[in-house]
């Protein structure tokens, strides 16, 4: 599916064919849908549309009922931990996209509890009735009956976090009063007018939060302040891959749209390519880089045919009109040999695929931190590098030492692999770096090694490294 389709967020869907019906306690709620788009739900009550991996879980959670309507498009947000994070509020929640995590844990719900309700002095544990209860010493509350049920059933603590309150009386914004719950990421309401499943439904956080006007948006990035670098691997007839865009601003920046991308020769002139937007979807349509960080366009060219095209390249114009460009390397940083993919017969068209900006996989986050960490470096702010450090190499140096170490590290150039383990947890993830540091006295020097990012207190850092000098 193209992904043109997921910028509909201000388009009046009323014109749209096919109808879909989606029924909520309240009475039944019209959504349109285009039927050539089963991943794109359009609302006419709110003229934004929910697309990809949150509609997979706005759907899979409860759908209208349980999130509401959604009342922005996806954007890009810095939140609370001061990273940016694609988000999409709804009446009821926002949802947060952490590639950092696994599925079903790379989507988040928002942690607005603390910012609706301070969380409540500690309560006592109580007696465990027949409906279960279930005391959190962490908070030091406790969750039973129909809430726990909820809480268990929807994704527990790493959808809602700990509860920060005892089940309270509350008057809500229809007049009513209900008996409520404060959690880190939610407030439960009992609403016993309503059958089962929808007795226990969402408070509005996310309209609440979205009208304080509090949030700090992530600007569009400008080509002026991006760079690029493809690395490709061959298969039979074929050349995959993607070009790696790089954040080269002082600020976190959002991709997002289909850019036009073109395969250039040894020359700079255009080669004839059928170029296909319908190539590998992205779980969202925008995401956010932060400063030296770098998103994936994956590209797939095959079957060329034509002309010796010597050193092949890939220029990508973006929405502003500027243009980034890099040459086709290989894994390893090497040109591609004969810059083109082999030729499978003149009766196959040639054809580039591609996708949309993504970081997708452990190993790219992992790579990211260790690219954030040299981007503070070459803008010397080594207070935020320092930050990336984990406890255990902070412990070899304080901050002055580790500050006082670049002072004459003019910029440094990284190339960067990550390698992930198999399984249900990857981290820690090993990336692979060569670095070119270029000092004040213009000097050169040279060094190679292994950065382990793994997590620590709640957040990935560099955990471990073994970085020697020489080339």
């Amino acid at each position: 599916m193209p992904r043109s389709l997921l910028r509909w967020g201000s388009l009046f869907v009323a014109t749209l064919a096919l109808g879909t019906l989606i029924l909520s306690p309240g009475g039944a709620t019209s959504v349109r849908a285009d039927e050539t788009a089963a991943n794109l739900i359009c609302f006419v009550q709110t003229g934004h549309c929910i697309a990809g991996l949150f509609l997979q879980y706005w759907t899979d959670h409860g759908g209208l009922a349980r999130n509401g309507y959604p009342l922005t498009d996806e954007r890009v947000e810095v939140l609370e931990d001061g990273h940016p994070y694609t988000v999409q509020y709804f009446e009821r929640v926002r949802l947060e996209y952490h590639p950092e995590n696994r599925a079903p844990y790379n989507v988040l719900l928002g942690q607005f509890g603390r910012d609706i309700h301070p969380a409540d002095p500690p309560a006592p544990p109580q007696p465990e009735p027949a409906s279960g209860t279930r005391y959190f010493a962490t908070t030091g509350h406790n969750v039973s009956g129909p809430f726990l049920a909820y809480w268990n059933a929807n994704g527990g603590l790493a959808q809602f976090g700990y509860p920060i309150s005892e089940p309270l009386s509350q008057q809500l914004e229809d007049g009513n009063t209900y008996t409520v719950q404060y959690f880190e990421r939610a407030r439960f309401e009992e609403h016993p007018e309503n059958q089962p499943p929808y007795n226990i439904e969402l408070g509005q956080f996310g309209r609440d939060i979205l009208n304080r006007d509090q949030t700090q948006l992530v600007a569009p990035c400008r080509a002026a302040n991006l760079s690029g670098s493809v690395f490709w691997q061959g298969a039979a007839g074929s050349l995959a891959g993607g070009m790696f865009v790089y954040n080269n601003g002082a600020a976190p920046c959002a991709l997002g749209g289909q850019p036009t991308v073109q395969l250039l020769d040894q020359n700079g002139d255009p080669l004839q390519v059928n170029t296909n937007t319908d190539g590998p979807s992205a779980p969202v349509a925008t995401i956010g880089i932060e400063r030296g960080q770098r998103a994936r366009l994956p590209l797939r060219w095959s079957n060329w045919c034509g002309a010796r095209t010597g050193a092949a390249s890939v220029l990508v114009t973006f929405a502003d009109g500027g243009q980034v460009s890099a040459s086709i390397l290989d894994p390893q940083g090497q040109p591609v040999s004969g810059g083109a993919p082999p030729c499978n017969g003149p009766g196959y068209p040639s054809n580039l695929s591609v996708g949309a900006f993504q970081i997708t996989e452990p190993e790219e986050v992992a790579v990211n931190v260790v690219l954030a960490y040299y981007g503070a470096i070459n803008a010397h702010d080594y207070q935020a590098a320092y930050n990336l450090l984990g406890q255990q190499l902070q412990a070899t140096q304080p901050f002055d030492t580790f500050a006082a170490g670049y002072a004459t590290t003019q910029h440094v150039q990284i190339f960067a692999l990550g390698q992930a383990a198999t399984g249900d947890n990857p981290y820690p993830v090993h990336v692979h770096v060569r670095l070119t540091a270029r000092q004040t006295d213009g000097t050169v020097q040279h060094y190679h090694g292994v950065y382990d990012v793994g997590w620590e207190n709640g957040a990935l850092k560099l955990v471990g490294a073994d970085i020697v000098s020489g080339e």
